[in-house]
């Protein structure tokens, strides 16, 4: 049976994970995307004009709420929820990008022909490229992850056989779903590490106080929602860009300045928990 400081640190992480959920997003914002080169300057503009900070931003949210969700729904993790709570809120919320992202940027500039460089670029600057930014910018709101959440089978039905084909090819092509599960092991290896510390110290684990929930069943609804707005000539004209020679590097470039951030971004949080629990 869980003593009462085990059952008071429970119900504290409960609470936690509601502040957490004040917004990460505006401070995150915040991220240096300066360059030190003039070299770097395509490769910023770039980074600029796809909004990938704001995309960026938004997987830090993202993957520190789950950190506290998995630690909420293990038993182990949670006679830790307080050191977690504390490590993810005192984690600087600002990254410096330029360092992450221009290198791997600039590589599109460096080792790819001027025409296909210039496929990247004019399809950002015309009219539709810049619908599908302010559209993926949109969808990065608690308001849309919960109206996925709610209505993700009614948003999916809603779609013509013609759009789930070409959904599914941005899915496929961009590889969202699988990119995510990826995003996301970075939090579950906190969670398991601070789990293994609280079982190897002989502590009794306390009842979990939330549910691991698959959390991918919505990414594809979630993209369904995101484009509704593109008819389905501007979706096909999306598809034939990402599948294109410029856009299929892109979309590489753009992976892995994920990747790299978000695990940029775990580090300190779990360097944190190993000063305070580690042996």
């Amino acid at each position: 049976m869980p003593s009462r400081h085990s059952i008071h640190r429970r119900d504290a992480l409960q609470t936690g994970h509601k502040r957490l959920l004040a917004p990460i997003l505006c401070a995150a914002l915040t991220m240096t995307i300066a360059a030190t080169a003039a070299a770097s300057e395509p490769a910023r503009r770039l980074i600029e004009m796809t909004a990938l900070a704001h995309e960026v931003a938004f997987d830090i949210e993202q993957n520190r709420r789950q950190i506290v969700e998995q630690c909420r729904a293990s038993e182990w993790c949670g006679v830790h929820g307080l050191e977690v709570l504390e490590a993810v809120e005192r984690a600087d919320q600002r990254l410096q990008l330029g360092s992450i992202a221009i290198p791997r940027v600039a590589e599109i500039f460096e080792h790819l022909d001027l025409e296909t460089v210039q496929t990247i670029v004019e399809f950002y600057q015309s009219p539709l490229g810049r619908k599908v930014v302010e559209l993926e910018t949109a969808a990065r709101t608690q308001a849309v992850l919960d109206d996925v959440a709610a209505n993700g089978e009614e948003i999916y039905l809603r779609q013509s056989d013609e759009r789930h084909a070409l959904l599914e090819s941005v899915d496929s092509i961009s590889d969202t779903r699988a990119l995510q599960r990826q995003l996301d092991r970075y939090a579950g290896r906190v969670v398991d590490w601070v789990a293994e510390q609280a079982q190897s110290s002989g502590q009794a684990p306390v009842e979990p106080v939330g549910t691991k929930g698959d959390r991918y069943l919505g990414v594809y609804q979630w993209l369904c929602l995101t484009y509704e707005p593109l008819d389905d000539q501007e979706l096909q004209a999306y598809v034939d860009f990402l599948d294109s020679k410029g856009g299929s590097n892109w979309v590489n470039a753009r992976q892995e300045v994920r990747r790299a951030a978000a695990k940029e971004t775990a580090r300190p949080i779990l360097q944190q928990l190993i000063e305070r629990l580690g042996k």
